[in-house]
């Protein structure tokens, strides 16, 4: 960690794009891991350099990640499989089987379910 220089790892972040053919989304999550790691370095004295200003400083085209395509048109379930599994959520509720009918029924995503309380109304 010692020897990482500014400029090693801002070629090195130039780098990681391109190679892996990152999307916009894993970008973001590895520059999230790269500066909690270069901040715990830098609190640690092993490196002088502020991580977060030298990569706000880079500049990455556009072009340099991959185009994340959603299709609409991805059937996940086949007819009638959706109302099946409805319908054996409904007669054997119990905690995580509630939980999927939630997500059926409103759209809400898992994440968001696993953050709800018992005082949220």
């Amino acid at each position: 960690m010692k020897y990482i220089t500014e400029d090693f790892l801002k070629d090195f972040v130039k780098n990681m794009t391109h190679e892996f053919s990152m999307s916009v989304k894993c970008y973001s999550n590895c520059r999230t891991l790269i500066y909690g790691i270069f901040k715990r370095a830098k609190k640690k004295k092993l490196i002088s350099f502020s991580v977060t200003e030298s990569i706000k400083d880079m500049e990455i085209s556009k072009k340099s990640f991959k185009k994340t395509i959603v299709r609409a048109d991805v059937q996940v379930f086949l007819c009638g499989e959706k109302e099946s599994v409805e319908k054996y959520l409904e007669e054997n509720p119990d905690i995580t089987n509630l939980g999927i009918l939630l997500m059926f029924k409103t759209g809400v995503r898992i994440g968001e379910l696993a953050a709800f309380k018992v005082s949220d109304e």
